[in-house]
């Protein structure tokens, strides 16, 4: 017992050391998710290095490496979205890690369609997957949206109907105790 008491006394001041570091982690990984989706690996790597010079900069405690996937995701979440068919690359997990992690409506660009094999794997039939130019496509996104499921919007061109305009700004209107998104003409329960 003496050497766990030991064991467990050296984990909790590594927790506390960790938390003092927490304000500078917090900050790349917040700006992580906010601004490097759209960027590729070597940009990535460089804004990266350049957010952890500010950190420093500013004398804002922060880890010596800043990872915000580490902050992020544990390995056995990035293992499960490996599973459920996400490439293996740096890049490929960075962009699970903010799909994940993003309070805003992710918008993927993906000519290989990776990320939609992955999305759509990883939800199953439980995705709504509804393309613009399909017959009826507001009452499929309708539906998914009062019944609480993930709803795909695939082949965008550059330009989104105006109808889906309140759903992709997340104008969500409290009545009483229900969430409504206008959608067209109606009113749509969330």
């Amino acid at each position: 017992l003496k050497d766990e008491n030991e064991r467990w006394g050296a984990g909790v001041e590594a927790l506390k050391e960790q938390m003092g570091l927490l304000p500078g982690d917090v900050m790349c990984s917040a700006a992580f998710i906010a601004y490097i989706g759209p960027f590729n690996e070597g940009f990535r790597a460089q804004m990266r290095a350049n957010w952890f010079e500010d950190l420093v900069s500013r004398s804002i405690p922060s880890s010596d490496s800043v990872d915000p996937i580490a902050m992020l995701a544990d390995d056995a979440a990035i293992a499960a979205w490996q599973s459920e068919g996400l490439p293996a690359d740096r890049l490929s997990v960075e962009n699970g890690a903010i799909l994940n992690t993003c309070s805003r409506w992710p918008l993927l660009c993906d000519p290989q369609l990776q990320g939609i094999a992955w999305l759509k794997q990883r939800e199953g039939d439980n995705a709504v997957v509804v393309q613009l130019s399909q017959k009826g496509f507001l009452d499929k996104v309708q539906h998914g949206m009062t019944e609480g499921l993930p709803i795909l919007l695939e082949n965008l061109g550059e330009s989104v109907d105006a109808v889906l305009e309140p759903v992709i700004s997340r104008s969500i209107i409290q009545k009483g105790r229900k969430l409504v998104i206008k959608l067209g003409d109606t009113e749509v329960d969330l």
